[in-house]
């Protein structure tokens, strides 16, 4: 760590609160006002903030639930303060901090450093070893003058300028650059973004992905000459690429898309799972309309688009539906 640090000051639109914040080590913190937590003054790890620009959560993060921060995102109002929490964060402490706001040792460390006097009976509580507290006894410094800013879409562009990491994977590139992989991805996308009148948000730019494989499909069999099959695929893929589009351009609403969408499938399933490579791709289709748009599942919800034994044909597809429900049942939304 190079000290001094530098840090901005954001000032919210919302409250009008004051936080200081800085990036150590890839993550984001902010001066806490005490109001909420109780603890003021104390440094807390974030993810980011909420503003105008839609993000897109990677699935590849490792250090935090992907489907909580898409939830997080979808419930939060603007200009709110994106928070870790143990409950959707890895933890490696032995008992939750500030009720989780500090969800690992390392974020703890630097908290600590922050901290003009680090509680030395609390560190030892928590887990850390006699090295590691030392480490958190190392003072990290800030740089004296902090610019002040209201808009917390440039918060997260100086955040990325300063290498914080989750945030850089969310917002450093545009969704509709992302493709899946090669240059045939990109082309369908393209095309399809050509033909519409809004921007795709990051769960509908994964509903196009899966277009886009049912989309090979149809080209596949129709190749083959399996012509009641391509038929069937060229058609649910018709009305699920015409659905998408009225639903970003504002012509149909989630719960008339997710119905005609969903009828769409059951329709075409009885003759398209029984060829190759369909069954997943219906069930991902499936699984892509369950989550886009709405901020919570039930398992109603889920049973909708997965009944009989539709899920058991392919049991990594049905994992995966049963885990992205257990961690959205669990969810009540930030304050």
């Amino acid at each position: 760590m190079i000290n001094p640090v530098p840090s901005i000051i954001y000032k919210s639109p919302r409250s009008g609160d004051e936080r200081k914040i800085i990036v150590v080590d890839g993550i984001p913190f902010y001066q806490s006002t005490g109001k909420n937590s109780g603890a003021r003054d104390t440094w807390f790890p974030f993810v980011t903030l909420r503003g105008n620009k839609e993000p897109t959560i990677p699935e590849d993060l490792t250090e935090i639930s992907s489907t909580y921060l898409s939830y997080i995102f979808d419930n939060s109002p603007e200009n709110y303060i994106i928070k870790y929490d143990t409950t959707w964060v890895k933890t490696d402490l032995p008992q939750v901090m500030f009720d989780g706001r500090i969800p690992t040792k390392k974020t703890l460390i630097i908290s600590s450093r922050l901290n003009p006097s680090p509680d030395e009976e609390a560190l030892t509580a928590a887990g850390l070893t006699p090295s590691e507290i030392a480490l958190a006894q190392d003072k990290i410094t800030l740089a004296a003058e902090s610019e002040i800013v209201n808009d917390p879409d440039a918060v997260n562009e100086w955040l990325i300028t300063q290498n914080a990491e989750i945030v850089s994977k969310i917002f450093g590139k545009k969704i509709n650059t992302q493709a899946k992989s090669g240059n045939k991805t990109q082309e369908y996308v393209d095309a399809f973004i050509a033909d519409i009148n809004g921007d795709l948000n990051a769960k509908q730019y994964q509903f196009l992905l899966q277009l886009f494989e049912l989309n090979e499909k149809v080209n596949d069999l129709h190749t083959r000459g399996q012509i009641n099959a391509f038929e069937q695929a060229s058609a649910l893929h018709t009305t699920l690429s015409d659905n998408l589009k009225n639903l970003v351009n504002g012509t149909m609403d989630n719960d008339t898309f997710r119905t005609s969408s969903s009828n769409a499938i059951k329709l075409a399933r009885t003759e398209l799972e029984h060829f190759r490579g369909l069954k997943l791709i219906l069930a991902n289709l499936a699984i892509a309309l369950v989550t886009l748009g709405v901020g919570y599942i039930a398992a109603g919800l889920a049973n909708l688009f997965f009944t009989d034994h539709f899920v058991l044909l392919r049991p990594q597809s049905a994992r995966k539906l049963d885990e992205l429900d257990s961690e959205l049942s669990q969810i009540a939304p930030g304050a």
